[in-house]
């Protein structure tokens, strides 16, 4: 994860090819290309070369430094993104290497496909400040990015779509997204509630990757875990499942534009 957290500060802040770093680091393209995909060992010292060509301040600095010393675990645990710093969060460096998305969503309608009220509704009841929810809007605007060149599945448990996150209007704008998302040829399935497919006790992201192993990335709302081979095993089962037993795109489409009418109808909006 501290490979794929370079990578995003070179991409997204530093404005910087893989062969202009390489470079400007004197690390040969080979070698950075490896520390960012984690096929070889990052030493501190190489971190804070790279850390002060990509113009990271030195309190960001120290953090990655020490990750790298093996003075704090990281790449596990990931917080939410800070303001100063939206660049940092793993999953911003991996998602642009995924040639494919899948995703389970329980509670709620997946980030890559929210829109901007939704999505600070969650925030709100996330616990994120007023002043934190535009900021992590950038990184999530910047994730559904990725939908142009991917291959995305949602598969969206009935249960999102029941759950009080947002108000009506709010809840309207987004199942009509959803719906012009699914037009437009995004995988975008419901999973109906008592299907049974497994046991579903989270949501999920399982990216998979040309030449490297699949990783799954845990939802925790502020946090998330990720998780790695052989534990994404579990998950490619749990897809098949799923994938077998959710409604098509065409019915999935049906369903959400019959609650698009029944909300249309209401004295909500």
């Amino acid at each position: 994860m501290l490979g794929a957290q370079l990578r995003s500060m070179r991409v997204n802040q530093a404005k910087l090819s893989l062969e202009r770093a390489s470079e400007l680091s004197h690390l040969s393209l080979p070698t950075l290309s490896r520390m960012e995909n984690g096929k070889r060992h990052i030493t501190s010292e190489d971190v804070a070369v790279l850390l002060t060509l990509y113009g990271i301040r030195p309190k960001e600095r120290a953090a990655l430094i020490q990750a790298a010393r093996g003075e704090v675990q990281a790449g596990w645990w990931q917080p939410p993104p800070p303001p100063e710093l939206p660049g940092l969060c793993a999953l911003s460096g991996l998602l642009p290497a995924a040639s494919s998305l899948t995703e389970l969503s329980l509670g709620a309608i997946p980030k890559l496909l929210q829109t901007y009220d939704y999505a600070a509704s969650c925030m709100h009841l996330s616990g994120a400040a007023s002043a934190q929810v535009a900021a992590w809007w950038r990184v999530q605007e910047r994730h559904q990015q990725e939908l142009q060149r991917v291959d995305y599945t949602a598969f969206i448990h009935e249960t999102a779509l029941l759950t009080p996150v947002a108000n009506p209007h709010t809840l309207f704008d987004q199942l009509v997204k959803l719906i012009e998302a699914s037009k437009r040829g995004i995988g975008v399935r419901l999973v109906r509630a008592g299907r049974q497919v497994g046991l579903l006790t989270h949501s999920w992201l399982l990216m998979e990757f040309p030449k490297e192993q699949p990783v799954i990335h845990v939802n925790l709302g502020t946090s998330g875990v990720f998780l790695h081979d052989p534990q994404t095993s579990a998950y490619l089962d749990l897809r098949t499942r799923i994938t077998q037993s959710a409604l098509t795109s065409e019915h999935t489409r049906r369903s959400l534009q019959s609650m698009v009418d029944r909300l249309a109808k209401t004295s909500y909006l």
